[in-house]
């Protein structure tokens, strides 16, 4: 439909007001688009005529790029000769296809099947994606307000992070949870101390239920704890794997120790533990400290359960020694060679730490001396070796800071001397392999029964080395550790080798070949006797399973 702006009846002499009608032409094939032409137009040769309408040039789209819907355009470059699509250009492997109207896109599609490069383009993605942090699978859309959740969250954080009940009390809490929902109702200290009270007693009944369907053995630690008030409490721990092969610890006891703290109180306390979760007929091994009262609470429960055939291989599995423990003993003893180079470290860090004013004047020589260190001097505590060598090796940093320090007070007389320095050096740079095995076998979020003889054979080699070794001290501690070494390998080497074993890495051989190289006359004896008792235990499994097979067919 052409529309003027402006009509005549009759024609007449065009004028420049003529001249300036326009005419609004839609476009074809374009909606909503109109092409304002001028009547007088000599670009387009448009002519008034009040019988004729004006004739209407066609737009061509021969000058347009087509659109690309195609998705091979996410891998491939277009390539025009002019506005002519001709060729796509691969992006991983700049491959070049022709693409023209005739040929078409399926070669593309085609190449990026076994394009190489864009295989490995993909899987890195891929791999990308797998290390993101997936959403929650528990997370909705909509989320509505549960007063009764919320409380209980409330009480579990409070348990958790061993908080006080008070907590709730607080007006900075209160102010906090009140701009989070001003709905939630705060509750008293008291009644979160009723709630944990109930939470505790309903986790304790779900884990009763879980450990008294369990098929498998337990194994029980248990340590003495004291508290601020002097008060002696025992902790028992239970060590299980689950149905879902999950390794789980469990604090399940928690009692005051009275005295005196002998073999029977500690017996009655652990008997009274088992019996109370019903494991009288699933422990398979308790870990204690290396204590003449543990053994003796030990000898107790291993006659009380073997009378009524309770445990495996005659109970020769059931007490295990802390290896912890056992390290710590040994490098005390070794430790006690080191005495006087310790001793004077020890005393030149209470001497800078006994004012402020040399704690000042130490500062002032540390950054005088440009010494980059940063760590705070700090005492050790005489029964953790650990605290000992971390006290050795932040000392030997400041070495030259305490040689200025005595140049400048003369009553600084406990400065260890040259020779002292040098054994404190090598006594720290030797127990190094001491600290890495504590670190291992203390991990609790894995098992470390099949490591412990890894680390302990390390220890044996490097004692071995070290008694060859020329400086008299090392030399000295390294005699002194062994003994303790030799005595500690007796009681334990069962419990020490069979997870070897069991280890599919290493089994037998591996135990074998090393015993032989390193206990050479003695190995044979130890490892008739490991073998011995793997295959006794093997035995006792195999009659168990069978019998398990057997009533669950009937």
């Amino acid at each position: 439909m052409w529309s003027l702006t402006r009509k005549t009846k009759t024609p007449k002499t065009p004028t420049k007001e003529d001249a300036e009608v326009a005419l609004v032409v839609p476009v074809v094939g374009s909606p909503g688009v109109n092409v304002m032409l001028s009547q007088a137009s000599p670009r387009f040769g448009v002519k008034r005529s009040s019988t004729t309408p004006p004739q209407i040039p066609r737009l061509s789209r021969r000058n347009k790029k087509r659109k690309l819907k195609s998705e091979i355009w996410n891998d491939f470059d277009p390539v025009y000769d002019g506005n002519k699509l001709k060729e796509a250009n691969c992006k991983h492997c700049k491959r070049i296809f022709v693409v023209a109207r005739k040929a078409g896109t399926s070669e593309c599609i085609r190449h990026l099947l076994v394009c190489e490069e864009r295989a490995k383009v993909n899987e890195f993605l891929d791999s990308i994606k797998s290390a993101m942090p997936q959403p929650d699978p528990n997370s909705v859309e909509k989320w509505n307000y549960d007063p009764e959740r919320a409380h209980w969250e409330l009480v579990r954080m409070i348990v958790v992070h061993e908080l006080p009940f008070s907590i709730v009390e607080y007006d900075g809490f209160r102010r906090s949870v009140h701009s989070l929902n001003p709905t939630f109702e705060v509750v008293s200290r008291t009644t979160i101390r009723l709630d944990s009270i109930m939470l505790f007693e309903e986790q304790r009944v779900k884990l009763r239920e879980d450990m008294h369907n369990l098929t498998s053995r337990v194994s029980l630690t248990a340590d003495m704890w004291t508290s601020i008030q002097v008060v002696s409490y025992m902790c028992i721990t239970c060590h299980f794997v689950s149905e879902n092969w999950k390794l789980q610890k469990k604090v399940i006891w928690f009692a005051e120790a009275k005295t005196p703290h002998d073999g029977a109180n500690l017996f009655n306390i652990m008997l009274e533990c088992i019996q109370g979760w019903g494991l009288t007929t699933k422990i398979f091994s308790i870990t204690l400290d290396n204590a003449s009262n543990n053994n003796s609470c030990v000898g107790f429960i291993k006659s009380n359960l073997l009378g009524k055939s309770l445990l495996p291989c005659k109970g020769d599995l059931l007490h295990g020694r802390c290896a912890s423990h056992v390290i710590n003993i040994m490098v005390q003893d070794g430790l006690e060679v080191t005495c006087k180079a310790v001793d004077n470290i020890r005393e030149s860090i209470k001497f800078v730490r006994s004012s402020p004013t040399r704690k000042q004047k130490f500062r002032e020589i540390v950054a005088q001396e440009g010494i980059a260190c940063r760590k705070n001097l700090s005492l050790d505590v005489v029964t953790r070796w650990n605290s000992t060598h971390l006290m050795i090796k932040t000392t030997l940093e400041y070495r030259r800071a305490f040689a200025a320090m005595k140049s400048h007070d003369t009553t600084f007389t406990c400065l260890p001397t040259n020779v002292e320095w040098e054994t404190a050096e090598s006594v720290c740079n030797f127990l190094e392999v001491f600290l890495d095995a504590t670190m291992v076998v203390s991990g609790t979020l894995y098992p470390t029964a099949h490591l412990y003889f890894h680390e302990l054979w390390k220890i044996h080699l490097t004692l071995q080395r070290a008694a060859k070794h020329k400086d008299i001290v090392i030399k000295s501690m390294a005699e002194a550790m062994q003994k303790k070494f030799i005595k500690y390998w007796k009681l334990s080497y069962l419990t020490i080798c069979l997870p070897v074993i069991l280890d599919p890495r290493y089994k037998f051989k591996f135990l074998e070949f090393c015993l032989k190289s390193g206990l050479e006359s003695e190995a044979t004896r130890y490892l008739a006797k490991v073998k011995r008792t793997f295959k006794n235990l093997f035995v006792e499994y195999s009659v168990h399973e069978g019998d398990s097979h057997m009533r669950n067919d009937r």
